[in-house]
């Protein structure tokens, strides 16, 4: 029996959920361990956002520094600053859960480039996360005849602060769509740049590839936050 199950049926006053009793406590162990491992997950995350913040500051200031420096060839032509946590761009083909959509398993038979869709939700997952707001998503409507289209996967913007999605679009619109135009990038890579493989090595891209992915989801996220802001929510 897990420890959720055994939890649950207590909760529910099913029979079989064996506690402890500190002496002199009237809290169940189970139960304070429980708060513990709450506790921890939330501190946890807690870290988790800061790190993302502290990133994202300097991946700002980066870019800032980059397209001052409009007379400094030698730093245009300087490693790219990706909207990553590290900035590397390989980070953006990662599988990290805590930036994906669930719909990876469900949706294989759609045929949606793994790339694109990598891209496009760990770019969503860092500026979401940057601008302390929540990684929640609305799943595509499913039909009988299509599998639903996994980049078709919408934020779920409910109980957030509107100035919150505001901040977010006007940063888009003023920074990360100049920063990431198709046209732009050619200032900043040598050809296709660098050659951008993932963690395990099962995919590869070009540097300007990625770039362009980042592009994609920045005018795609830009979209949905103004989508948020006409709806109010």
């Amino acid at each position: 029996m897990d420890w959720e199950t055994v939890v649950n049926e207590e909760e529910m006053g099913g029979m079989g959920a064996k506690y402890q009793f500190d002496m002199g406590d009237t809290w169940p162990i189970l139960g304070r361990e429980k708060m513990w491992a709450s506790e921890s997950r939330r501190r946890a995350d807690d870290d988790a956002a800061a790190d993302v913040r502290k990133a994202f500051d300097e991946y700002d200031r980066d870019w800032d520094r980059r397209q001052d420096a409009s007379h400094d060839l030698g730093f245009q032509k300087s490693k790219l600053h990706f909207p990553t946590r590290s900035g590397n761009p390989s980070d953006l083909l990662s599988e990290d859960a805590r930036y994906l959509p669930d719909v990876r398993d469900r949706h294989l038979t759609h045929h949606v480039p793994k790339t694109d869709f990598l891209v496009k939700y760990n770019v969503y997952g860092f500026l979401l996360s940057a601008f302390s707001m929540p990684i929640r998503y609305i799943p595509p409507p499913y039909s009988f005849y299509q599998a639903p289209n996994p980049l078709e996967v919408r934020i779920d913007f409910s109980g957030v602060d509107m100035l919150q999605v505001k901040e977010l679009r006007d940063h888009l619109l003023r920074k990360e769509m100049m920063r990431w135009h198709p046209d732009k990038l050619g200032r900043f890579l040598e050809g296709e740049g660098s050659h951008v493989v993932s963690a395990d090595g099962a995919l590869q891209m070009s540097e300007r590839q990625v770039g362009l992915g980042v592009d994609q989801a920045v005018r795609q996220l830009k979209g949905e936050c103004e989508e948020a802001l006409r709806r109010g929510t």
